[in-house]
């Protein structure tokens, strides 16, 4: 009898080793809602205080703090947390409003999976990335999770790549192999290729959405909710051919929360701010110091060359995604103390291609060398003292601009108010 009851002992012993080293499946306690207890379409006020609340119980504390700037109000809305599963965490960083809009109404909830910056050694050197990638295991316990928390995913959008080496353990059945490689499995693959790989042709409308970092990527598996999604984002690392320890981490890796009535709500939002911007919004110069040098034509020794450069052009606001044909700007010269010395008024610049936006991170710039001005004077000329006084002075100059027109492609004007 008392055999009986230690192997009954070590039965239950064992069942509860077992329980602690499982997944969330099998796990009685399930992990806790990600959103704790704040809704997606919150006003502004509820969804704030709900933070507020939750760093109070140190269920969230703050990373990062942000300044304000022109038109994004940012504040500190990026946060740290930590999903639960069993014994083990997963490390998050919550963004509120991850379109950079952080007022109004709750439109995403995005928890970047990212590690952070580690330092690998490849065989031959140290790197650094800006973000850790996320080991391939804590997405696979995170995604059976969700499972768990919000029944068998909905759709799944392009391909959720696995690692061969490594078992998805939920649908397995549903995953074809693609071929033998280490590059893992591919999952609906034909309905990539024929249907939602083709997002941008069908849904022009919404590609604008890219430029908020909330496009919709191939690589999801998503929940549909009575007003919102939550989709499950994975990118597989591109280093893995060269670096084998890769194999197994995600180069990046998010859980997003997204409101049905996102992109309306953005393009309102956008639509408000576009009619505020001015030239200077819209439009970034890079502009090098004036270069003088003596110029001798005629046997005259009395007039000088000043050359200065427009190196860079930048659209720089993605409220405003019509191409620039032609822009008319002022180049200001100052010294250290920003009193100015002279300012070249109209000068006009015909963008050949046109400028465009293209990324709010990765910036597709206008660089040419045949954007000069070149202007020859009498040095001896008091109307001209002003320019050899910045030449004297040119190694403590200060270079901007007053951009006072812009001309888009379709023809439209836009001019600063003071003109």
């Amino acid at each position: 009898m008392c055999f009986q009851f230690v192997n009954y002992l070590r039965y239950i012993f064992c069942a509860i080793i077992i329980l602690l080293s499982t997944s969330c499946t099998n796990d009685k306690t399930p992990i806790a809602d990600p959103l704790s207890g704040i809704r997606i379409n919150d006003s502004e006020n509820k969804w704030k205080n709900k933070i507020d609340s939750l760093v109070d119980q140190k269920i969230l504390t703050n990373k990062y703090e942000f300044k304000e700037d022109k038109f994004r109000f940012r504040e500190e809305l990026i946060y740290r947390y930590y999903f639960k599963i069993g014994q083990d965490s997963i490390q998050s960083d919550i963004t509120y409003n991850a379109d950079e809009y952080t007022f109004g109404n709750l439109r995403s909830v995005k928890f970047d999976l990212r590690k952070d910056t580690t330092y690998l050694y490849d065989g031959t050197k140290y790197f650094n990335r800006s973000y850790g990638a996320t080991p391939v295991t804590d997405v696979l316990n995170l995604k059976e999770c969700l499972i768990q928390l919000y029944g068998k995913p909905d759709d799944t959008f392009g391909i959720f790549i696995i690692p061969k080496n490594l078992k998805d353990p939920i649908n397995n059945a549903n995953y074809k192999v693609k071929d033998t490689s280490r590059m893992g499995t591919f999952l609906n693959l034909e309905k990539f290729i024929n249907n939602e790989g083709d997002f941008d042709r069908k849904h022009p409308e919404n590609d604008f959405l890219k430029y908020y970092n909330l496009k919709k990527k191939p690589g999801s598996i998503v929940w549909n909710k009575d007003d919102y999604t939550i989709e499950l984002y994975t990118k597989l690392e591109k280093d893995t051919k060269k670096n084998d320890s890769l194999i197994n981490e995600y180069e990046e890796a998010y859980l997003l929360f997204r409101s049905n009535s996102l992109i309306n709500n953005i393009k309102l939002i956008s639509d408000s701010i576009q009619k505020l911007l001015t030239p200077n919004d819209i439009l970034k110069l890079k502009i090098h110091n004036p270069s003088w040098k003596n110029f001798h034509e005629n046997n005259s020794t009395y007039d000088t060359n000043m050359s200065i450069e427009i190196k860079r052009i930048i659209s720089k606001t993605r409220e405003e995604l019509r191409s620039i044909t032609n822009f008319q700007f002022d180049i200001i010269v100052s010294d250290i103390f920003n009193d100015e010395i002279f300012r070249l008024k109209n000068l006009k610049i015909k963008l050949n291609p046109p400028v465009e936006f293209q990324n709010s991170i990765f910036v597709k710039t206008y660089s040419s060398n045949e954007f000069n001005y070149n202007l020859t004077y009498n040095k001896y000329s008091s109307e001209n003292y002003k320019f050899e006084k910045a030449r004297n002075s040119k190694n403590q100059l200060k270079m901007s601009y007053d951009i006072t027109a812009i001309v888009f492609k379709d023809g439209t004007v836009l001019k600063s108010k003071k003109n």
